[in-house]
C-alpha cells in the first residue's frame, strides 16, 4: 500500500468557503471552528478575515479557472504566513454565513458582484454544542468560555419562516443513535458510518 506524507504544520487552523467562474471568486467566507463534535466536524463558527488566505485562495481558483464550489483547511502560522492543508471542491461551514440567496445567486450564477457574507455573529448548532461543546467545556475548565459561546451565538439552522431544519434534527439525533447503539460506537462515528472507509478490516 503507497502512502502520502504531509510535513507537519503548527498554527491556527482556518477555513476558507468560496465559489469561483472561471478562475475568478464570486464568493468567499473565512471563519474558524471553535468548537468540533470529539477531534472531527466543526459545531461552531466565527467569521475571521485574514489577507494572505484570501490570496492563496484567489492564486489556486485563478491558476486552475476554477468554476463552481471550492473550500480549504489552512494553518495559520505564527508569523501570519498561511498553508494550505486540505481542498474539498463542496460546500462547507462558511456557506452559513450567506443569509441573501438574491444576492448570492446573483453573484455566482448571474453577473453580480462577488457576494460577501452578510452575516457577522457566530454561527452554531446548539444541540451539538450541549452534546459535545458543553462535556468539553467541563473537562477544560472553559464552561465560562463556552456560556459566553453560546449567548453570542446565532442557530444556523433557524431560519426565518421556516421551521423544519430546527425540527429535523431531532429524528436525525434518534436515527444516529440508535445506530451508535446497535454498533457499540460513538454518535460520532455512528454519523459517518455510511460515508467513510477506515480499511480492508472495518466491519460494516
Amino acid at each position: 500500500m503507497k502512502w502520502v506524507a504531509q510535513r507537519f504544520v503548527t498554527g491556527e487552523e482556518i477555513s476558507a468557503y468560496a465559489v469561483a467562474r472561471a478562475g475568478k471568486l464570486k464568493a468567499f467566507a473565512l471563519y474558524r471552528s471553535l468548537y468540533r463534535a470529539g477531534k472531527g466536524a466543526g459545531i461552531f463558527f466565527e467569521r475571521i478575515e485574514d489577507v494572505w488566505a484570501r490570496e492563496l485562495v484567489e492564486r489556486i481558483a485563478g491558476g486552475t479557472s476554477w468554476t463552481g464550489q471550492i473550500s480549504f483547511d489552512l494553518m495559520r502560522q505564527a508569523d501570519g504566513t498561511v498553508l494550505p492543508l486540505e481542498c474539498n471542491p463542496r460546500a462547507v461551514s462558511g456557506l452559513h454565513f450567506f443569509r441573501d440567496p438574491a444576492r448570492f445567486a446573483d453573484a455566482v450564477l448571474g453577473d453580480g458582484p462577488e457576494v460577501r457574507p452578510d452575516v457577522t455573529a457566530p454561527q452554531t448548532v446548539r444541540l451539538a454544542m450541549w452534546i459535545y461543546g458543553l462535556p468539553a467545556a467541563l473537562r477544560s475548565g472553559g464552561l465560562g468560555r463556552f456560556s459566553k459561546a453560546m449567548r453570542g451565538a446565532e442557530e444556523l439552522l433557524d431560519w426565518p419562516g421556516d421551521p423544519a431544519p430546527v425540527k429535523a434534527q431531532w429524528p436525525a439525533l434518534a436515527e444516529i443513535a440508535g445506530i451508535a447503539l446497535r454498533g457499540r460506537i460513538g454518535l460520532q462515528a455512528a454519523s459517518t458510518r455510511d460515508i467513510e472507509w477506515n480499511g480492508p478490516e472495518e466491519l460494516f
